[in-house]
């Protein structure tokens, strides 16, 4: 229901009952009830919320569709992956102001989007993973720390190919603020364990599920490319029965096989069930090919899925989103940063790609399709692209 007037919702389905919870011109109720009157009143939820109540019929018209996912409540925490073309980036927004950033994206894109919502002068960045060295992840890593208050951060100093400029850096910033907790997984002080959780905030939780400061043993037949991936650092983020899977790039298949290998093979044999199940997949690598093996995706069993923007390199892969598809994940809850993206290459490299619709003449804008999620305390989870 869409509400026509600021009024109030009753605890029960006459006028002379209790106003318990009070609604604005605009606001959006969850039917419940399966939309069915009583005595002219409807039975709604107020979303992200456990608040229900009774709203009579011409207060509010019916509307077809899903809830819009960005509704306030003080019990309930946002996450966002940002849209930063071929990389990767997600900001949690906690109920006390403070943020959590999982791996920065390419270029200076994650601090433009960061920036423009959350003044730094009233947040503070209570928590920043990167998952990995290479580029695409840390583009954003020297502006947000220089700029922003950086309270904790985890990273691994791992390299098997040249360092980048960007990198460089980063992690030069980094040196100079000394408030920094910085947890470097390659200095054996700061090892974590599998499984171990790491940080708690008003009922937000991180696991530290893997990550290696250097590169383990019987990984060495791998490129150097899958070496830099192949250690990236999986957190998992959980807030009441919700969870979130941010798994990096890490490596998981050899073309063709479907066997796991490397990082998704290490976490099914180290991890537990329960410490792997999640309710939404930021897939690994930007769903390519070599990651996502099909016994990874039965072990996590996510209901969603997001693929980071693969950019030109024909991510996410349809062999990928193949697997998901068959595990039973449905379209309509996967989702992807480079919607309508038209691969450089021709129609050979366009059929690679996963679900780009070929009749499409342009690549994808970077920072348009956003995927947000409002994860309640109680209550179904809230997922969509920022920009509808």
């Amino acid at each position: 229901l869409k509400v026509y007037r600021d009024t109030s919702l009753r605890s029960q389905a006459r006028s002379g009952s209790e106003r318990i919870y009070e609604v604005a011109k605009g606001d959006l109720l969850e039917l419940l009830d399966n939309g069915i009157q009583f005595r002219g009143y409807y039975h709604v939820r107020f979303p992200g919320t456990t608040i229900t109540g009774y709203i009579y019929r011409s207060q509010a018209k019916r509307i077809k569709g899903d809830l819009p996912i960005f509704y306030d409540t003080s019990e309930a925490i946002e996450v966002t992956v940002i849209d930063v073309d071929a990389g990767m980036s997600a900001v949690a927004v906690l109920p006390n102001k403070k943020l959590l950033v999982f791996d920065a994206g390419l270029y200076n894109r994650a601090y433009d989007y960061i920036s423009a919502r959350f003044d730094k002068n009233a947040y503070e960045i209570d928590y920043m993973i990167l998952s990995h060295t290479d580029a695409d992840h840390w583009g954003s890593a020297k502006e947000l720390v220089r700029d922003y208050k950086v309270n904790n951060l985890l990273r691994t100093d791992y390299r098997a190919s040249k360092r980048s400029k960007t990198l460089t850096e980063g992690v030069t910033e980094i040196g100079k603020k000394t408030s920094i907790n910085d947890i470097n997984i390659s200095e054996v002080a700061h090892e974590l364990s599998p499984g171990e959780e790491f940080y708690e905030n008003n009922g937000v939780r991180l696991s530290f599920l893997m990550g290696f400061g250097d590169l383990p043993n019987g990984w060495t037949a791998l490129s150097s490319s899958k070496k830099n991936n192949g250690v990236s650092i999986v957190v998992k983020l959980e807030y009441g029965d919700h969870s979130i899977l941010f798994t990096g790039d890490a490596v998981g298949r050899y073309d063709g096989v479907d066997g796991c290998i490397a990082s998704e093979a290490y976490m099914l044999s180290t991890l537990d069930a329960e410490m792997l199940d999640t309710d939404i997949l930021v897939a690994a690598h930007h769903g390519a090919d070599n990651g996502n093996c099909k016994d990874f995706i039965h072990a996590v069993s996510p209901q969603y899925v997001i693929f980071p923007s693969g950019g030109s390199y024909r991510h996410p892969r349809r062999t990928t989103a193949e697997r998901f598809l068959e595990y039973g994940v449905p379209t309509k809850n996967i989702f992807r940063t480079d919607t309508y993206d038209k691969e450089w290459g021709g129609p050979e490299h366009y059929k690679q790609e996963w679900n780009v619709p070929y009749s499409s003449s342009d690549r994808d804008i970077p920072m348009d399709d956003h995927v947000r999620m409002v994860l309640p305390m109680n209550g179904n989870i809230q997922i969509g692209y920022e920009n509808q």
